[in-house]
């Protein structure tokens, strides 16, 4: 079962994504602080990062050019409600594998994680 590591704030979203990885067969950490994830990170090993950007805490590029720096190569998937292309962008060239819009389908997420996961598999 692959881990997968849920970095998103909204409560209800961040439920409803949660349940859904789990019920896809994924073992699912849903965290609402880049604190936590922090955490979690330096103690588990996780096969692939689902990621929003606007935290209460700071900034999910932020964090994922300081996981980058640490010669992690962890698949990530932004999810944000930011569309700007400059956004994307700024995602992508960050480090991320792949940028997903707000609102989205779960079953996209889905689908997405396991092409990176593949992907990254070889």
């Amino acid at each position: 079962m692959n881990a997968i590591l849920l970095i998103e704030d909204d409560l209800p979203l961040g439920t409803a994504l949660a349940r859904a990885l789990r019920q896809a067969g994924y073992n699912a950490t849903w965290v609402r602080r880049l604190v936590d994830a922090q955490k979690w990170i330096t103690t588990n090993t996780f096969e692939a990062i689902v990621l929003d950007l606007g935290l209460p805490d700071g900034e999910g590029h932020t964090f994922l050019e300081e996981l980058r720096a640490a010669h992690s190569d962890v698949p990530v998937i932004i999810a944000s409600a930011r569309d700007a292309l400059s956004e994307r962008l700024k995602g992508l060239d960050s480090g991320a594998d792949d940028f997903l819009v707000k609102p989205f389908p779960v079953d996209e997420l889905i689908a997405r994680l396991r092409a990176v996961l593949r992907r990254h598999a070889g």
